[in-house]
C-alpha cells in the first residue's frame, strides 16, 4: 500500500508541475517571414571639364534602377552660356538622357548622350529630328564619342 500511496503522490506531484509550466513561447524572427526589401540607393557624381575658355559641368545621380537626374552646364568660347537639368537612363556604359535648358532666356529641350570610360563621361553626336518641338537623336542614328566633350570626374560641391 506504501507503495502504491507513494506512486499516486509521485503521479500527483508530476501532474501537478506539469499544469504549472507556462507555455513555451515561440519567437521567430518576423524579417525570415516578411523580408525587408532592399534599400533603393543612389549614387551622386560630378563631372567637368575645363580648359583655358571653356568651362562645362555635369552633376547626375543614378537611381538604383539606372535612372539619371541632374545638372549641366556649358560656357563655351563664343557661345551663349546654357545651363539645364537632364533626365535619362544609364545602360551600361551608355547614358541617353533629356536636357531642359535655359539660354538667352529661353527655355529648349534635347536629347544628349554620354559614353562612360573610367572616370570620363564623353559627350556623343549623332543624327538628330524634330520631335513634338525637341531635338532628338534619330532611332537609326550612329553616335560619335569621338569629338565630344570629355567630362572628368570630379568631387562634387555641397
Amino acid at each position: 500500500m506504501k507503495r502504491l500511496n507513494s506512486f499516486v503522490v509521485l503521479f500527483a506531484f508530476s501532474f501537478l508541475c506539469a499544469c504549472n509550466n507556462q507555455p513555451t513561447e515561440t519567437t521567430t524572427n518576423k524579417d525570415s517571414i516578411n523580408p525587408q526589401p532592399p534599400v533603393a540607393t543612389s549614387i551622386k557624381n560630378c563631372y567637368a571639364s575645363i580648359s583655358n575658355t571653356d568651362t562645362s559641368l555635369l552633376e547626375i545621380t543614378v537611381e538604383a534602377d539606372n535612372h539619371v537626374t541632374g545638372n549641366l552646364q556649358y560656357k563655351l568660347s563664343g557661345k551663349d552660356s546654357n545651363t539645364g537639368t537632364i533626365k535619362g537612363l544609364l545602360k551600361n556604359d551608355t547614358l541617353i538622357a533629356d536636357y531642359i535648358l535655359i539660354s538667352e532666356g529661353k527655355e529648349s529641350k534635347r536629347q544628349v548622350a554620354f559614353i562612360k570610360t573610367g572616370n570620363t563621361l564623353t559627350e556623343g553626336y549623332g543624327s538628330v529630328e524634330e520631335v513634338n518641338g525637341a531635338m532628338q537623336f534619330k532611332k537609326d542614328a550612329v553616335m560619335d564619342y569621338s569629338k565630344g566633350i570629355k567630362f572628368v570626374l570630379v568631387n562634387c560641391k555641397n
